[in-house]
Order: C-alpha cells, then structure tokens, then sequence
C-alpha cells in the first residue's frame, strides 16, 4: 500500500509540476500578450489626455469669442436703443414741423385771399388810370382835368401835367 501511496504521490507531484510548468508558460504567453495591449492602452490614454487638453483649448477660445460677441451685441444693442430714441424723437420733430407747416398755411392762406385781392384792386385801378391817362392824352391843350393825386412838388405831377395855380406855361405839346 505504501508503495501504491507513494506512487500516487510520485505522480500527483508529476501533474503537479507539469500543471506549474504549463501555468507558467501560460503566463508568460499572457504576459508577452499583455505588453503590447498595455503600450497600446497607454498610448490611447496619452492621445485621450492630448484630445481632452485641445477641446478643453477650444472650448476656452470659443468661451472667449462668445464672451467677446456678446460684449459686441450688448454695444450694438446700446446702440441700437440710441437710435430708436434719435428716430423717436425725429419723428416727434416732424410731427411738431408738420402742425407748425399745417398752423402756417392756416395763417398763409387768408393772407394769400388778400394779397389776391389788393392785387386785383391794384389791377383795377390801374386799368382805371390807363384808360384816364389815355382819355386826358385826347384832351385839349389848356383843359383842365380834375386829379387826385398825392402832391409834393411840381416834379411829382404826371409828365405833361402842369399845376393849375396861376403860373406861367413854358412848354406844351
């Protein structure tokens, strides 16, 4: 039986160190698949820490434009509102120049109506004066004609006229 014992051990000590050896070879396989697996997953971690760090550059300088644009848009929209009151109050001016224009034709017109008419008496009465001058242009030498004219000096009566006050006559038609 003890030889029986210790032949079983002799070949369980046999799997056993086959079984080592097998372990070890496979861990060596493993081992040496391993290697290129980790330099591959180091590699791709260092290209992800590249790629975090340049989106985490861009996102920066897109923080800063947007910054920077909305900095603009505030300053456009500032200036927006001033010219929304420079228009507002433009068109209160033109509303004030259209009343004053519409209240200036309201005091130009009957101005206008009178004008008008003064021109019209003018017209009259010098169509009334031309006929007279025509008429006493036909009247004898030595008439005397009634005139109502302004008198300052003897220059002042209408030419061929002469002032009926006594005084000699020195020329004549």
């Amino acid at each position: 039986l003890n030889n029986y014992v210790n032949k079983l051990n002799s070949q369980f000590e046999s799997q056993q160190n086959m079984m080592k050896t097998s372990l070890a070879k496979v861990n060596t396989a493993l081992q040496n698949q391993m290697k290129p697996l980790t330099t591959s997953i180091t590699q791709i971690e260092v290209d992800l820490q590249t790629q975090q760090n340049m989106i985490t550059t861009s996102l920066a300088q897109i923080n800063t434009n947007l910054q920077s644009q909305t900095t603009s848009l505030a300053q456009i929209n500032n200036e927006l509102q001033s010219q929304t009151k420079i228009n507002t109050d433009l068109q209160k001016q033109t509303t004030s120049l259209a009343k004053m224009n519409t209240d200036l034709q309201k005091q130009i017109n009957p101005i206008k109506t009178s004008i008008a008419q003064v021109s019209t008496n003018l017209q009259n009465q010098i169509s009334k004066v031309t006929t007279s001058m025509a008429l006493l242009k036909t009247a004898p030498i030595g008439a005397i004609v009634a005139w109502s004219g302004r008198y300052l000096s003897k220059t002042s009566l209408p030419q061929g006229w002469q002032l009926c006050d006594g005084s000699r006559i020195y020329s004549g038609p």
